[in-house]
């Protein structure tokens, strides 16, 4: 517990750097953290159990950089760092984004890695959205996500939030199966959220998600990732954020 609150502090300080910083430059920064049941990248169950996930960002002029770590409830410790650089803008309906992503894994046969990516999202019904990563180090492939959303306004305060997510593996080794890349449907995500605003600042959202392979080789490729051979799996969690 003293870890988590040395964290959380660090958080807050660092929080509170990026206000001033934000408000000279007419910038916003924002801080998250999140308590989820277990840590899910890409349908691939990456921890035995509960995670906490801070994060820290700044947005000036379509301009983003954000840090995310991953705390371990089990091992005690901070097991990634990702650091996320990237710039977003619209033309008519569609909003783009274009980025790097880089990931700090520490622990025995763990590497460092990054990605580039880009995406686009068209504003119409279902908000169809798409995005392709390409990884220039342990991966050396690409990954497609491909997605549909739709919020209902509950209350001036409430929305609930639905969403869909479809991936295919393009030669990505880090989602290989039995040693290989493959070509290949990889997962599946169905997920709903309930953002609360308590404030103009201040938010809570509580969030759950059920994630499945879409193929056979996914499916032996996430059980051979995956702590406890898992590839269907729920998970859930919840994040309080701070904007400004």
């Amino acid at each position: 517990m003293k870890n988590i609150a040395l964290f959380i502090i660090t958080i807050l300080l660092t929080t509170s750097s990026l206000q001033s910083f934000g408000e000279e430059k007419k910038g916003e920064a924002y801080a998250d953290i999140g308590l989820f049941s277990h840590y899910v990248w890409r349908g691939q169950k990456l921890s035995e159990s509960a995670v906490i996930q801070p994060s820290i960002g700044l947005i000036y002029e379509g301009i983003g950089i954000n840090f995310w770590s991953n705390f371990d409830q089990k091992t005690k410790e901070h097991n990634e760092t990702d650091f996320t650089i990237d710039y977003a803008f619209s033309s008519d309906a569609f909003e783009f984004g274009v980025g790097y992503i880089y990931y700090a894994i520490d622990g025995p046969g763990s590497d460092e890695t990054g990605e580039f990516f880009l995406s686009t999202t068209y504003d119409a019904l279902l908000n169809p959205s798409a995005t392709i990563y390409y990884d220039t180090d342990e991966g050396d492939g690409g990954f497609l996500e491909v997605s549909v959303s739709h919020t209902l306004n509950i209350s001036d305060s409430l929305e609930l939030n639905m969403g869909a997510l479809a991936s295919y593996n393009l030669s990505n080794s880090l989602m290989e199966e039995d040693g290989k890349a493959f070509n290949g449907l990889y997962n599946g995500d169905l997920s709903i959220s309930l953002p609360y605003s308590i404030s103009e600042d201040l938010s809570v959202e509580a969030s759950m998600g059920y994630s499945f392979p879409l193929s056979n080789q996914a499916e032996k490729a996430i059980q051979s990732i995956s702590f406890d051979g898992d590839s269907k799996l729920f998970y859930g969690g919840v994040t309080l954020s701070l904007a400004f």
